[in-house]
Order: structure tokens, then sequence, then C-alpha cells
């Protein structure tokens, strides 16, 4: 063979067409030896991090933080997916609601998943928070700006309703679609047409791992997020200067003493122009005038000044002019000037005013004095529009005569429990008590618990409502209504609406125990007057350890229901 041909052939080989041809499918492909998984109701996952995940931890973390009724089945299918499959949709779009999602504060970043998909085709760089714009001004509350400024952040999603049904609101609050490959924005500035611009802050809800440097998501201060960083510190260093000679100075050749001296003398005082400033103020008191309002006064002087001032004009020591003998004198006469709603309001302000007081000194929580006057206003609008109680078919146990409001009988053939929790005087205690009275007032049965742990005041009474409905459906009632006197409780009990909070997951409990229960079993609300029997129990068993059930006789020491 001809070597020439040889080289050639060879010369006419060509490696950079040989993936042009290709194999084409249809949609029939054939007969397939393995079984493609079904992806319903599943979600594709990744974490935030570069760090192994312990895969145990993670999901028995995400099953107690999600708590499907349905069962959830957890599957890693390599590079750092993870494929979360629910037994209902409806719990699969609530945990999409809820998010964000963080483990060991990891951000955990998720989309929903096709039936035919592949996990590894699904674009998983968006993380959906939360976010609330501060520092608004009034106009600015609508629907359409809060896209603009979703859309701003990130991606828009949806605003809270409850941005445009509270008037005093100090925040706009929506949800948006965060790309978690983009730094973090701080705020932004909005104007009106012909008007000045102000600046708005942003602040995100349950946000994991983040930067404070470059401001990116799930940034542990690797080399990769500091690249530009680390960048844009190198050109902000000075390396050289000119000083006032013209001289080009170096960090070897002086520059420290060019910068000392730069500004050594740009803060100098350069002489005393002391008599220039002097002479450009007018002088509006002549020498005579200034001469005699030196001289010291004498007392004859003071002593006209004093008794010729107004009596309304002359405080004592305590801060109070002779008029007033004391400060609960000074108190009553201005309530007096109240009318019976504004009266309510202002002590329903002092006693919201004690309460941030205390929270901040015990618990470290800070509340403005905004927020105090807006839930202040709320509470006392709910409290003030309450139906009046009926008279006509109430027995008060109180017996006091223009008591208020008494217990109510329930409708007939009906069962009332009367649920209250009460606070230790000492320790960490907490008494729970229920009082069943039949709907001729007739005591039926009572029982009270002690248990220790640190609550708040609604957790405890929701606590107590659980407790109580433990009961009930232990002793098999059938038509039956809870009350108690924490409106916070019967409101939740009575919603739809959801939040991953300690007290509602204990009224999610309260509601599974009450579809256990047979029968009628509702809730309502009372003033604590109507609840009196219920509460002097349960601050018995906190206090005195009074602890058990009772049956057909009430206890001796509770004279409301004997």
């Amino acid at each position: 063979m001809d070597p020439t041909n040889i080289d050639n052939g060879i010369a006419a080989i060509s490696l950079d067409n040989e993936d042009e041809d290709g194999l084409v499918f249809g949609d029939e492909i054939g007969d397939s030896s393995i079984q493609q998984p079904a992806y319903d109701f599943c979600l594709v996952g990744r974490f935030l991090t570069e760090r192994p995940v312990n895969f145990v931890a993670m999901k028995n973390t995400m099953a107690s933080l999600w708590r499907p009724e349905e069962g959830m089945v957890v599957k890693e299918v390599g590079a750092g997916l993870y494929i979360f499959q629910f037994g209902a949709l409806a719990e699969m779009e609530r945990v999409m609601e809820m998010c964000p999602w963080s483990f060991n504060n990891q951000a955990l970043l998720l989309e929903r998943l096709g039936r035919s998909q592949d996990p590894s085709e699904v674009s998983l760089h968006h993380l959906y928070v939360w976010v609330r714009v501060y520092g608004l001004k009034r106009g600015f509350f609508s629907e359409r700006v809060a896209q603009r400024l979703g859309n701003e952040i990130g991606q828009f999603v949806e605003a809270d309703p409850k941005n445009f049904s509270n008037p005093w609101s100090s925040y706009l609050r929506i949800r948006v679609k965060l790309d978690v490959q983009k730094p973090l924005k701080k705020g932004t500035r909005l104007k009106r047409e012909g008007k000045e611009w102000f600046h708005v802050d942003f602040a995100y809800e349950r946000l994991p791992t983040f930067c404070f440097v470059c401001g990116r998501l799930g940034d542990r201060n690797t080399k990769f997020f500091h690249a530009q960083a680390s960048e844009r510190q190198r050109l902000n260093r000075i390396d050289r200067l000119t000083d006032s000679n013209g001289q080009l100075r170096t960090w070897s050749n002086g520059l420290e003493d060019t910068i000392k001296e730069y500004f050594e003398e740009l803060y100098h005082a350069q002489g005393n122009p002391g008599h220039i400033i002097q002479s450009l103020i007018p002088s509006l008191v002549s020498r005579e005038d200034n001469a005699m309002l030196r001289q010291p006064y004498s007392y004859e002087e003071v002593r006209q000044a004093v008794f010729s001032m107004h009596p309304d004009k002359s405080p004592g020591g305590d801060g109070f002019n002779p008029a007033v003998g004391s400060f609960h004198d000074w108190l009553l006469a201005v309530l007096h000037l109240f009318n019976e709603y504004d009266k309510g309001l202002a002590f329903h302000l002092l006693w919201m005013i004690w309460s941030a007081r205390n929270a901040k000194v015990w618990k470290g929580v800070r509340r403005s004095p905004l927020e105090v006057w807006t839930r202040t206003y709320r509470d006392y609008e709910d409290w003030w529009r309450m139906p009046t109680p009926r008279n006509s078919t109430t027995t008060n146990l109180r017996a006091e005569p223009g008591a208020t409001k008494g217990w109510e009988r329930p409708p007939v053939n009906y069962l009332k429990v009367n649920v209250d929790a009460s606070s230790g005087l000492v320790d960490r205690y907490v008494g729970l008590c229920f009082i069943v009275r039949d709907y001729e007032g007739r005591f039926v049965a009572a029982k009270s618990i002690k248990c220790r742990g640190s609550f708040g005041p609604r957790e405890a009474e929701a606590i107590a409502v659980k407790e109580a409905l433990s009961w009930i459906k232990s002793k098999g009632w059938k038509q039956v209504l809870v009350e108690t006197d924490c409106k916070e409780v019967v409101d939740s009990l009575n919603s739809t609406i959801m939040d991953w909070s300690y007290f509602n997951s204990i009224i999610e409990d309260c509601k599974r125990l009450q579809m256990l229960c047979a029968g009628d079993l509702n809730f309502c609300f009372t003033p604590r007057s109507g609840n009196e029997a219920a509460h002097l129990l349960a601050r018995s068993s906190c206090n005195d350890d009074v602890v058990g059930e009772w049956f057909d006789t009430p206890p001796n020491f509770i004279p409301l229901i004997s």
C-alpha cells in the first residue's frame, strides 16, 4: 500500500462531527424492564449547603415538623437531591404554603415535581419567604404597590390579606420567590410623581443562614462566595497619594505621614474668627437692659413673683398645684371628663403599657408604642362590641346584686363544661380545672389537674381545653358546650387559619379530639364573671394542691356551686 494514500486517508478523518448523527425515539419506546417511579404528590428539594446532610436525622426532623396525616416517603436520589412524596395533595400544598423550611439552619429549596419529570431537571435555585416592608407612607398600602415591591425583591407570589384590613398596620407583608444565586436586598426607594424619595426597609421572616458581607443565602464564608468581595476589597485599598508639594508617596515612602498631615490641616482651626462671628450677630438687648438683667434678684422680687402667680401655675413638690390634693384626686377629676367608652379605653391602655413593660423586663421582648396602641384598640373594640348577655335565661351563680354576667344555662339536654387555667404563686406550676353542669344548673362533675411547665397564658388555657376534651371523650358525653374565658382560644378553635407555632399545635390537637368525641360539641366564650367557679378551683389546685375528681357533689370550698 502506498504510504501516501495512508497519510491522506488519516488526514481525511474528522472527529468534530461524530456526534451529529444520533437516535430519535417517538412516544412508543417499547418494552421496559425497569418500572419507572410515579411521582404523585411529590416535592423535590435540596439543602443550600456544601456539607453532607444526615439523611436519617433530616427525615425524622421534617416528618415531625410537617406531621403528614397520610404519611410521607423520603428518598435520596443522589447529587444532594431528595424526593418527598405525600399521601395527599392537600398535605403537599400545605408544606409549600408554609415555606421556608430548614434543617440545621440550612435552607431547604423545594419545588413541585411533575408525574413524569426527572428530579435532576428541576431548577432548585429559589426560596419562598415572607417579607415585611417597613417605612411605607400612607397611600402606599395597595395591591399594586405590593406586587411591584415583590418583583423588586424577587418574584411576587401573593400579598397577606391582612395588609389591607388593618388601618393601623405599620408594615406591608408580601410573599416572594427569592433567587438564592443573587444577594439579598436590604431596601429600596419609593416616591410619588412630583414628590420626594423615601426609603423602605425589607425584613425577611424565618430566613436561614446568609452572609452579612455579600448578602447571599447559604454562604458560610467559602472562597466561591467571597471572590468578588475580596476583589472589591483589593480595589478599595489605598496604595499611593500625592502630597501638598506634588510628590507621589507610597507606604514605604511617607504615605502614612501624608495622610496624617492632611487630616491635621483639615481639622485645625485657622486663627480666631470669634470677633468676626460676633459682629455678624445683631444685638437685640441694649447695654442698659443687659446690665439690669445681670443684677442679682432681691427677696421682694421673688416674693412678688410667687404671690402674683396663678394657682394652676404654682406646682408643689409632688408636681401638682394646691388645688389638687393628690395624684388620686387628679386622676378621678380627669377621668370624670371621659365618657364610658373612653374611660375604659384609657384603663385598658394603662394595663397594656404595664404588660409591655413586663415583657421587656422579664422576657426581653420590645414592643413599639404603635404596636401597644394598635393591640389595645383592637382588643378593646372586640370587648366593647360583644353582645349584652340575656338576663331572662341566665342563672347568676355569684348571687351578687347588679353582677355584670354570671353563669348561663346551656340549651336543653346539653352539658356545659367550664374550663380554666391558673398559674401558681411559686415555682412553675399550672392548675387546670373543668366543672360540668346540666341545663338546669345542677352540678354533674368536676376535675382538677396540677402540672409543671413554663406556659404563656393562652397556651395554658389551650392545654386546659385539650385536657377537658380528653376527659369528655373518656366519659362519653354526647351533647356538650365547652366554655372558657380566653377569647383567643375560642377564636382559634372556631377558625380554619393555621400558623406554625406551639399554640397552634395545641389548637390542632383540640380540633382532632373534637372530631373524636361522639355527638355535638361546641366552644364558646364567657367573661371571667361567668367562669368564677372554674377559676377558683384551678387556682386552688395550683396553689393548695387540691386535685382530683368530684361527681354529683361539688367541692365544699367552692361556694359558687355548692
